[in-house]
C-alpha cells in the first residue's frame, strides 16, 4: 500500500483534484487537512504560504497512474509529491486493492 502526500493552496483546490482520484478509482480514500504554514525556497526567494495537506491511499499497482493524474491536475508548477510505502492490516490492504484500479 502507498500513501501519497501533497500540498495545495487551499481546501477547494485540494478537493477538486483529490476527490476525482477516488471517483475514478485511482485512490481508495483521500484526506485533506486543515491549514498548515509552509516555508520553502522558490525561484531564489524564501517563501511562506498557508497550505493544506492532502493524503491519498492507493495500491502499489495504481500508484504510478494516480500520481500522473495528480500531477497533471495539480495547480502548482512543481507540486511536492511524497510516496510512502506502508504496512497495514491484511483486511485494510485487501480493501485498498479492491477499491482501486482506475476507471472501469
Amino acid at each position: 500500500m502507498v500513501v501519497v502526500t501533497t500540498t495545495f493552496p487551499d481546501r477547494d483546490a485540494a478537493w477538486s483534484v483529490v476527490r476525482p482520484l477516488v471517483e475514478e478509482r485511482w485512490a481508495a480514500c483521500v484526506h485533506v487537512t486543515t491549514e498548515v504554514r509552509s516555508a520553502y525556497h522558490w525561484e531564489g526567494r524564501l517563501e511562506e504560504a498557508d497550505e493544506v495537506v492532502a493524503t491519498c491511499t492507493t495500491a502499489e499497482s495504481s500508484v504510478a497512474a494516480m500520481v500522473e493524474r495528480l500531477v497533471d491536475e495539480h495547480p502548482y508548477d512543481l507540486p511536492q509529491v511524497l510516496l510512502s510505502r506502508v504496512a497495514t492490516t491484511v483486511d485494510y490492504a485487501a480493501w485498498v486493492e479492491e477499491s482501486v484500479g482506475g476507471p472501469a
